[in-house]
């Protein structure tokens, strides 16, 4: 992995690729051996928030070119999923036709099952936001209030690492088995 800081900008390079960013005015970066260091001019509120800001996005992007970055989301619903196709994910997610996503230069996605999509590269924020890009998509298609409302009838896509808080079933209420405490709650939790 090399390190280098000139001409305002910080660039990473690794085993993965190249990543590049831009020094604010007021900060200067000192590269010496495995150490990398961020010294700032001044002390005011902006600069401090640019030191920190600088500090953390050469922490990913050093992560980023060594181990890269994955984003798993998994697709909740009857007949939504999504395959990939070429350079686009197109996904079925309760539209009448099925929606065409271009896969953003330096990011790759994969959908090992319909119901999971994977998505990865060297950029923490382009992996991030094409993964949040294609959960929005589901978040337009719920078409009736009461349908998005009540946890037994909701489809959704969103990361798979959260939990999902669902009520007890009716059938379930029907056989006479006892309610739910309010703070115990049913929670199914999704990991890949």
């Amino acid at each position: 992995m090399k390190i280098t800081a000139e001409g305002g900008a910080v660039s990473v390079a690794g085993p993965k690729g190249t990543l590049k960013f831009p020094l604010h005015s007021a900060l200067k970066v000192e590269v010496a051996g495995a150490l990398v260091k961020v010294h700032r001019s001044g002390d005011t509120r902006e600069t401090r928030t640019f030191h920190g800001l600088t500090r953390a996005m050469i922490a990913n992007m050093v992560t980023g070119v060594t181990s890269g970055y994955e984003r798993k989301l998994e697709i909740n619903g009857v007949g939504w999923g999504a395959k990939v196709e070429g350079k686009d994910v197109v996904l079925t997610i309760g539209f009448c036709n099925p929606v065409r996503i271009a896969i953003p230069q330096g990011v790759t996605v994969e959908a090992p099952q319909p119901t999971n999509v994977v998505v990865k590269g060297i950029d923490k924020q382009m992996v991030g936001s094409s993964q949040r890009g294609f959960a929005r998509f589901a978040r337009r298609s719920r078409t009736t209030p009461k349908a998005s409302n009540t946890p037994r009838k909701r489809s959704s896509a969103s990361k798979a690492s959260r939990s999902v808080r669902r009520n007890q079933s009716r059938k379930a209420l029907a056989r006479g088995e006892p309610p739910l405490e309010p703070n115990n709650p049913t929670i199914i939790v999704t990991n890949l």
